[in-house]
């Protein structure tokens, strides 16, 4: 893994907003364009479409963080953008579909209770 990844996670639209606020955006690979703009290309470590889940995003992204932080070496998640660009529900989920933190600390507690040389006080 790289010292940096960046990854853009694509949101489904909200009930509000126009069907037609993602037309003009097309994913390909691991790069997004826009089609308003000539040459708008932007190319990420990972993309993720509307239909990803923050389980998949976990998988492909937290999980090799929280095992390596837990191997000894520093990591961060950092989540970024603007306002309603669904950070929260990334990072923190729901009820119905957990998010990074909850997924990250299930991870860890695993590895926890995996370690069959961990010190247990009584």
């Amino acid at each position: 893994m790289d010292a940096v990844n960046v990854a853009v996670r694509l949101r489904p639209l909200l009930p509000r907003e126009p069907s037609d606020a993602v037309a003009n955006w097309k994913l390909a690979g691991r790069s997004i364009t826009c089609a308003k703009v000539p040459n708008a290309s932007f190319t990420f470590d990972h993309v993720f479409d509307q239909t990803s889940t923050n389980s998949g995003v976990f998988e492909a992204i937290a999980k090799p963080i929280v095992q390596s932080t837990l191997a000894g070496f520093h990591g961060t998640i950092f989540a970024y953008g603007q306002t309603s660009s669904g950070k929260t529900h990334t990072m923190m989920g729901s009820n119905r579909e957990p998010g990074i933190i909850h997924l990250a600390l299930d991870e860890i507690f695993n590895i926890i209770s995996e370690c069959s040389h961990r010190l247990i006080l009584t």
